[in-house]
């Protein structure tokens, strides 16, 4: 039965640390409240944390929760975030020994000198990091991606090719979606094509299946092929388009008659 009735709770809660909380709830006038709160703040400020939970005590009795006691799926956000934080602080500091310890890996590298173990697993961290950010950002950023290229090249770092390649995937199939709202843009159809090179040199396999749909989609809409297909490209998008399908194991063929540029 529904009956509409409504309660009103006030809370405090503690945070310590990760998923550390000291939390207490009550029906409380708002004017007890507001005293209860000033005192928190007072002794928080003073860095007395025993008092601050003695004082949400006092005042909401001994009524308190944790993280423990929250539903699970509150739990699995808070967890998230927290994860989040951590996951952020250990990759900076493994850059951070990567980029201290770079110069002297050149030299180690240079004397034949076997990398340190401990060394060489923090640099395949950091540069199965940054190929992970790399393919992630929606942006091409060729530039920082045939530098990781090269570095896994340089190190012989084992990369981990089945996520690598399945956000590959999506970049790639992020990017022909683009290009077919602007299919006259050059650049994307040359940026796919060479993202394709890149991680082919580090032996990733990513899906072609969707570009492959893609491609032929927008063949028959921009190319001159089919009834509904729309004005024509001109001859450097045309052959750019040709390479990528090639690229791709699809067979197209460029009209003769095409607009030139």
């Amino acid at each position: 039965m529904v009956t509409f009735s409504q309660k009103q709770f006030s809370f405090a809660v503690l945070y310590i640390g990760q998923h550390h909380i000291i939390g207490s709830a009550s029906s409380i006038s708002e004017d007890i409240f507001n005293k209860m709160k000033m005192e928190i703040v007072q002794a928080f400020r003073e860095s007395k944390v025993y008092q601050v939970v003695d004082i949400m005590q006092h005042y909401f009795g001994g009524s308190n929760f944790s993280f423990f006691e929250l539903f699970k799926d509150e739990r699995n956000k808070v967890l998230k975030k927290i994860l989040e934080s951590s996951v952020k602080s250990a990759a900076d500091s493994y850059k951070h020994i990567f980029e201290r310890n770079y110069n002297l890996l050149n030299v180690i590298q240079a004397a034949e000198i076997a990398v340190p173990s401990v060394i060489k697993r923090n640099t395949e961290i950091v540069i199965n990091l940054e190929l992970h950010q790399s393919l992630q950002n929606p942006d091409a950023d060729l530039r920082k991606l045939r530098h990781l290229v090269r570095e896994v090249k340089k190190w012989q770092i084992p990369v981990e090719k089945n996520l690598l390649s399945f956000e590959t995937t999506n970049k790639i199939n992020g990017m022909i979606a683009k290009f077919s709202q602007q299919p006259e843009d050059l650049v994307i159809l040359k940026d796919i094509s060479e993202v394709l090179s890149l991680v082919e040199i580090i032996d990733l396999d990513p899906s072609l299946n969707k570009l492959q749909n893609q491609l032929l989609k927008i063949s028959r809409e921009f190319v001159g092929f089919g009834s509904g297909s729309k004005e024509p490209w001109h001859s450097s998008v045309l052959r750019a388009f040709q390479e990528l399908t090639t690229k791709v194991h699809l067979e197209f063929v460029v009209p003769e008659s095409i607009p030139k540029q």
